[in-house]
């Protein structure tokens, strides 16, 4: 049987109960149980805020300017960690400001849509081919997953099942998703408005990871080069990490102790200068003992734009600011009742059996 400890407390950011236990460690470690049935889907009142404004934070931070904001992203860009990726980017491409322009036109129906925009189909294949992506052939190396400096394709039009995030194999599925990501033509819209800011852009193209599920991700919190909270990435959906033992949770925190220690040695190492506040995406991988990976780096702080999914940048200012000595884990678990999408309800059931293989082990 999985351990089920049950200490119910009031949540302080949610208007509900939810689960914690505590383990007794040098740096204690807070697993809540968040249930499913409790996550606003519509609003973020309670969970995954950003870009909040300063008079948000009771006087606890001064408001940032348009310059500082984005100074605060640059240090988070793909280009600046990259080098601290074990598996490194496999191609680049180079995109001009007047193919920003084309993917610009293009995407005034297409954001709308999430669809390729035909009208634009000639222009659209001529920028793929000048820059070296075969259209509708596969490219070599692929699969990929794509991504700018600052920003991921995560938000366009993909060839997954859901829609999102990929693979992609064409220069036309690549193209697609850019011109359908907000976030991807918000950077390209800037970065013609500001020619400080300059041309060519790069895309970097990483090798495809079926493992790449957002069921196995988490964000991890850092503040002053220290881990102060961990969320499971997907903050929607039951995964099954809640009916985790907390043994096994605590295990995965500490693979993520080890590796932000790594990250920051090989950073000091190469001599790449990382923010001494971050967030971390980490992806998990069950089936090979909850060995974590880095997935990238982003920023952090309630003024910025990285999302706090189940923590929320205001309500849980503290802890997420904290000195890392007690942190805070949160997993969408026990009375969660049905995931929403049966590729979850699969992955609950692939997680829940290792834990239990894993429980089972260590007895």
């Amino acid at each position: 049987m999985l351990d089920r400890p049950g200490v119910q407390q009031s949540f302080r950011s949610f208007a509900f109960h939810c689960l914690t236990t505590y383990s007794e460690e040098m740096r204690k470690l807070r697993v809540t149980r968040v249930p499913e049935s409790a996550i606003d889907f519509i609003s973020r009142a309670q969970h995954n805020s950003n870009n909040h404004r300063a008079e948000d934070l009771g006087g606890r931070e001064a408001p940032l300017t348009t310059a500082e904001y984005h100074a605060i992203l640059a240090q988070t860009d793909y280009h600046v960690w990259a080098g601290l990726k074990l598996k490194a980017a496999q191609e680049e491409v180079s995109f001009t400001a007047q193919h920003a322009r084309v993917f610009v036109e293009a995407a005034r129906s297409a954001e709308l849509t999430l669809r390729f925009p035909e009208a634009y189909a000639d222009e659209l294949e001529a920028v793929a081919r000048e820059c070296g992506l075969p259209w509708t052939e596969q490219i070599a190396g692929a699969p990929f997953f794509a991504r700018f400096s600052s920003v991921s394709l995560k938000d366009g039009r993909g060839t997954g099942p859901d829609g999102n995030h990929g693979p992609f194999r064409t220069g036309k599925e690549i193209i697609t998703a850019i011109v359908t990501s907000h976030r991807a033509m918000n950077q390209l819209r800037r970065k013609l408005k500001d020619p400080a800011v300059g041309f060519p852009t790069t895309l970097y193209l990483l090798l495809w990871q079926d493992s790449m599920f957002s069921g196995n991700e988490f964000r991890v919190f850092v503040y002053q080069r220290r881990i102060t909270a961990v969320s499971q990435y997907d903050h929607l959906g039951d995964n099954g990490w809640g009916d985790c033992a907390d043994s096994t949770l605590e295990a995965v925190v500490d693979n993520m102790q080890a590796l932000l220690a790594d990250i920051l040695a090989r950073s000091a190492l190469l001599g790449v200068t990382l923010p001494d506040n971050f967030t971390m995406d980490i992806l998990c991988l069950p089936q090979e003992q909850f060995k974590v990976e880095m997935i990238e780096l982003n920023c952090f702080g309630a003024q910025l734009a990285a999302g706090s999914c189940l923590f929320h940048w205001v309500h849980d200012y503290d802890q997420l600011h904290s000195d890392g000595e007690d942190v805070e884990l949160r997993v969408i678990g026990w009375g969660s009742g049905a995931a929403s999408q049966a590729s979850q309800q699969a992955h609950g059931a692939l997680i829940r059996n290792l834990a239990l293989e894993t429980q089972d082990a260590s007895d």
